[in-house]
Order: C-alpha cells, then sequence, then structure tokens
C-alpha cells in the first residue's frame, strides 16, 4: 500500500527521494520500451529481447523473413505488436514472444503504405497511412471500424509522424514539428498537445512523459503544467521510462535500472 501511495504522489508532485541503482545491463540497442508490469523490451535490427523488471533476460525473438523490426507496441503484454515497416507485415507475440497467429500483410487490407503501427483495444490496431494521411483502426478480424480526416488539413501538406499509441480510448500521434495530435474513440481529432522535436513518450493518467536534455520531462494535460526531473547518471540520454516504482534509462550500449526510493 505505502508503493501505491508513493507512487500516486510521484505523478502528483513529481517529487521523491532518491533513486537506487538495481542492475545496469550490457546491449547494444537502437530502441527500448516498457510495458506496465516494468518488463523491458529492447530492439537490435532484426533481434528483440525482454527483461525482467530487475534486467534479467526472459527471452528472444527474431524473423529472418520480415527483415528489420520498425517499431514495437507493448501496451498490452500478453499481446505485443511488432511491425515490419519493410515488408508492409505486422506479427502478435505473446508473453514469451512466442508468436500468436500468422503475419498480417496489410497489402491484405488495401493498405500499401503504413507508417506507424499500434496496437489497439479488443486485439485491434491502427495504422497511419502516409499515402492517405488518416489513422485507420481495424479489428481483429482486420474489418476497419474507423478512418481520420486526412490530417494534411489540420498539419499542413508536408508531415511526418514517428510516433503513435491508444491509450484509454485516445489515439495520440506525435508530429515532431507540431505536437501531439489527440483522437477519440471514432478517430475525431480531439485537440493538439504542443510539446515538439519529441521522438516518443508514456502517458500516465493526465500526464505525457517524455525524455528530453537528458532529463525526465512531464507535461500535465488537464492543468497545462509542465515539470522537469534531472535524472542520474545524465549524460547522453537516449531515452527513458518510469513504471510503478522502477526508472529505466536508455544510452548508447547499455540501459540502466533504478529503483525509487522513499526516504521517509
Amino acid at each position: 500500500m505505502k508503493t501505491i501511495i508513493f507512487i500516486l504522489l510521484f505523478f502528483s508532485t513529481f517529487d521523491f527521494g532518491s533513486f537506487k541503482i538495481i542492475n545496469e545491463v550490457n546491449i547494444n540497442s537502437e530502441y527500448f520500451t516498457t510495458d506496465n508490469f516494468g518488463n523491458v523490451y529492447t530492439i537490435k535490427n532484426k533481434q528483440l529481447t525482454k527483461f525482467d523488471k530487475d534486467g534479467k533476460k526472459l527471452c528472444a525473438y527474431s524473423n529472418n523473413y520480415l527483415g528489420n523490426i520498425a517499431s514495437l507496441d507493448v501496451s498490452n503484454p500478453l499481446r505485443i505488436l511488432v511491425f515490419y515497416k519493410d515488408f508492409n507485415q505486422i506479427i502478435f507475440l505473446d508473453n514469451t514472444l512466442a508468436t500468436i497467429g500468422s503475419p498480417i500483410n496489410l497489402n491484405d487490407i488495401n493498405v500499401d503504405e503504413a507508417t506507424l503501427v499500434c496496437g489497439s483495444n479488443q486485439n485491434g490496431f491502427i495504422i497511419f497511412n502516409s499515402q492517405t494521411k488518416k489513422i485507420c483502426k481495424y479489428d481483429k478480424t482486420l474489418q476497419l471500424v474507423y478512418e481520420s480526416l486526412n490530417l494534411s488539413q489540420l498539419v499542413g501538406r508536408e508531415f511526418s509522424p514517428n510516433f503513435m499509441l491508444e491509450k484509454s480510448g485516445y489515439v495520440y500521434l506525435n508530429v515532431p514539428n507540431t505536437g501531439i495530435l489527440v483522437f477519440d474513440i471514432y478517430g475525431v481529432y480531439y485537440k493538439t498537445i504542443f510539446i515538439r522535436n519529441i521522438k516518443s513518450f508514456q502517458v500516465k493518467g493526465n500526464n505525457i512523459l517524455y525524455c528530453s536534455n537528458n532529463s525526465l520531462q512531464k507535461y500535465n494535460f488537464k492543468t497545462l503544467k509542465s515539470e522537469s526531473l534531472q535524472l542520474p547518471d545524465a549524460a547522453n540520454v537516449i531515452n527513458c521510462s518510469i513504471e510503478e516504482d522502477r526508472l529505466y534509462i536508455l544510452k548508447a550500449n547499455k540501459f540502466l535500472i533504478y529503483r525509487i526510493v522513499d526516504e521517509e
């Protein structure tokens, strides 16, 4: 119970005691993310590797036929979405990184130029189609649920979103030069959160968390208040993440795991 209260206080105040290093894992990774259990996932070319919240390697996955992994969505740790942009296909994996069903070829649903793909509720998925400039949601039977308007009407003819996720019924699409576009459960544009020039982010309650200038930034999109937290060992940080009482930091050849310690 104390841990739960502490986490709630952290996200409301962005203040805490200190960090205690748990592990330093040497790995040459281009990308990492974390799930809500604190598991860590790293990508290097074709290789996806999963670690537990203390940095112990659990399992790995690669597919030599589909090439390099373009992106990963672990919002549902029991149904992980892996996107292979070069082959326009997605694969779902379970919590042991074993495949669920067959690869989905997006050409079969008339999507020829998917740029971004993320998971959605009820085992669906969402695509940003760079040809139509729309976000489109598909259900588990590959039927189109909705599509947005042409987003060039919002942000101009030329734009390149680089990250997308669904959280609590909303879709967040990051357009670095514009901000984070938010869409409701029907794919209707809702608002723009004016955070620019970031690569990825987390949504925790009413907060957007993201890494910038070797620090962890928090923006509350209800109060419009921003706060900054200096990271431990902050030099050359590529990305960072928070899950429960863990802080994760990715650097060039390793990732670090810290426990957030309440000093009361």
